[in-house]
């Protein structure tokens, strides 16, 4: 349905911006708020703890961003002499533990999406990314050499974390999902570390833990064209929410917007939807669902969404007309009025 509630009484929003200082504010009982932030992923990672030993607090995040640092490392395609990287050139290899379980998650996501979201996109994307920093739209033929490429389904996994393509030249892309799922080990490394109340927001995707300090976590959405414009808060504990668009990287050629989020079924660019906001209850399964529903009309996109069990979004069709899914009014969203 269409997003048409009202803001109903103000909250202190969670700014999604990034800040590179801790700030300890010792409450009653001599709680303290934690708040430390680095580079990772190609984006400035920020994670707040709630925590009564401050100790402990800088130990978990010092982990936690440790354990996303792994996953950045074995994820990444542009550097060689990454995991998936030599699975790429391979077409076969022996993966790490959490590298097979990421691919495996990426395949249950495709599965979902029909195939709308494709980790083996790779070859398309690649060849995107060099014409969109060239600001250039590739040729339909290279186009359409490459798509013979794209089938999550010709990955097969084997015991021992073995994986090989069905097909040479095939190769993966995570970067629909590597965020995600590194958020995940992020979090099973806070409650490790007894972190009950917590918040990883990495470059404005965000999981919460628990509380902020007595009330939920209050996120705002922030408009796709309009940067100072927020279309509603969410008030949210033990949730990841993760939001795809196609302001990221593009150029525009004849009105065309050209950007980094390709649909495998034409391998061009994604034209239905400008924006997906999906509220899961896993980072990695809401990074992918961003994604693929991003490739959807929002008449499918959102179908799928009321199908899925708690698992809530807010789609932007390329009218910039908004949709919210039916479950979204119990995490208490609310909606200024232009």
């Amino acid at each position: 349905m269409g997003l048409s509630l009202r803001f109903l009484r103000k909250k202190q929003n969670i700014s999604i911006v990034v800040c590179g200082v801790i700030v300890f504010c010792f409450l009653g009982c001599r709680e303290a708020k934690v708040k430390k932030s680095t580079s990772l992923m190609g984006t400035f990672v920020e994670i707040t703890v709630w925590d009564k030993d401050k100790l402990n607090a800088d130990k978990a995040i010092k982990s936690a961003f440790g354990e996303i640092k792994k996953i950045e490392q074995i994820a990444n395609i542009f550097k060689q002499e990454s995991e998936i990287c030599v699975l790429n050139r391979q077409g076969q290899a022996k993966l790490s533990p959490q590298l097979y379980s990421l691919l495996k998650q990426s395949c249950r996501v495709g599965g979902l999406t029909g195939g709308a979201f494709d980790i083996t996109i790779a070859p398309l994307s690649v060849l995107w990314k060099e014409k969109i920093a060239k600001q250039k739209v590739p040729d339909k033929e290279d186009i359409f050499s490459l798509q013979e490429l794209v089938n999550y389904k010709n990955i097969v996994f084997e015991d021992n974390n073995q994986v090989y393509f069905k097909k040479e030249g095939m190769a993966v892309d995570l970067g629909g999902i590597a965020k995600g799922y590194a958020v995940d080990c992020a979090v099973r490394v806070l409650k490790e570390y007894r972190i009950k109340d917590a918040l990883i927001n990495a470059g404005g995707d965000v999981f919460v833990l628990g509380k902020d300090k007595d009330e939920k976590w209050s996120i705002a959405l922030q408009h796709p064209r309009l940067k100072e414009e927020i279309l509603g808060t969410l008030n949210l504990e033990n949730k990841a929410i993760f939001t795809s668009g196609d302001y990221e990287r593009f150029f525009e050629k004849k009105g065309i917007r050209y950007h980094h989020i390709i649909d495998p079924r034409t391998g061009s660019p994604a034209v239905e939807c400008i924006s997906v906001t999906i509220i899961a209850d896993n980072s990695a399964v809401a990074d992918g669902l961003a994604t693929g529903i991003l490739v959807l009309d929002s008449g499918e996109g959102m179908k799928l969404i009321e199908d899925l069990p708690d698992v809530e979004a807010v789609i932007i069709d390329n009218t910039g007309k908004v949709f919210i899914s039916s479950g979204l009014k119990k995490y208490d969203i609310y909606q200024k009025i232009r």
